[in-house]
């Protein structure tokens, strides 16, 4: 049986790609960048923060995007990724601690709406092909940004860097724009859905265990770099150090 990939979720795909070829580069070098301005605490906390406002607002999101639609929803948590980025560049701690947390807020309206928006565009025989081509895109997306933005670095700055990659965003609300506005046709009692999520220990449970996962990732993201860093920079001493041992060496001998 073939099975093709449906318009909205080609729209869906490209959007989450150029979305998160901008993000996920910056995630990767937040670290190493706040490090490299004398103040590598505040990159682990602002991603400490993500992650954990993403798992306090997550069982809440489901009512802002069946209110909303996904549509609205994952549109508006797409411009915080773009506040994000633009924060770390003022080197402000108040309001890169401020932009953390309402980016967390935002992913989790960002990701409930991606997942009832490929479930409404999709049908159950084609839903996990489709499923792959939107995972497929949005890793492509991820490791694009990653390498493309250490090159970007290396050769210029963090913050022009930083500045491209928050254009990015953009061209995915692009293709969001594009998305049709599919919503349920049954009205649902937007109270009684709150209610069911706070009261919900299900739904608490699972983002327990989402932000533990999260925030693993999240350190292993900031270690990582760092650790590289401080590798490539003591090879790079020790390297020095070499050289100018051969230079003394030679000079002592002639």
């Amino acid at each position: 049986m073939k099975f093709s990939v449906t318009k909205e979720i080609k729209l869906l795909s490209l959007a989450f790609l150029f979305s998160f070829t901008g993000f996920d580069g910056v995630q990767q070098y937040i670290t190493t960048f706040f490090s490299h301005i004398g103040l590598p605490r505040i990159g682990f906390q602002s991603l400490i923060l993500i992650y954990l406002f993403f798992t306090l607002a997550d069982p809440l999101s489901a009512v802002v995007v069946s209110k909303y639609g996904a549509k609205k929803s994952m549109a508006i948590g797409i411009l915080f990724y773009v506040l994000f980025i633009l924060a770390l560049m003022t080197k402000s701690m108040i309001f890169i601690y401020l932009a953390s947390s309402l980016l967390g807020i935002a992913a989790s309206l960002l990701w409930t709406g991606q997942n009832s928006y490929l479930v409404r565009a999709t049908t159950d025989d084609n839903r996990g092909a489709n499923a792959g081509f939107f995972g497929t895109l949005l890793s492509l997306g991820s490791a694009a940004g990653v390498i493309s933005l250490g090159f970007l670095i290396a050769k210029f700055s963090y913050q022009s860097s930083f500045l491209l990659a928050a254009l990015l965003p953009f061209i995915g609300l692009v293709f969001i724009f594009r998305l049709k506005d599919l919503r349920s046709e049954k009205s649902e009692n937007h109270l009684h859905l709150l209610r069911k999520a706070i009261t919900s220990k299900t739904a608490w449970q699972l983002s327990t265990i989402w932000f533990s996962v999260s925030f693993v990732y999240g350190l292993a993201i900031g270690l990582i770099p760092i650790e590289i860093k401080n590798i490539s920079t003591c090879e790079i001493a020790s390297h020095k150090s070499l050289l100018q041992a051969a230079r003394l060496s030679g000079v002592a001998e002639s």
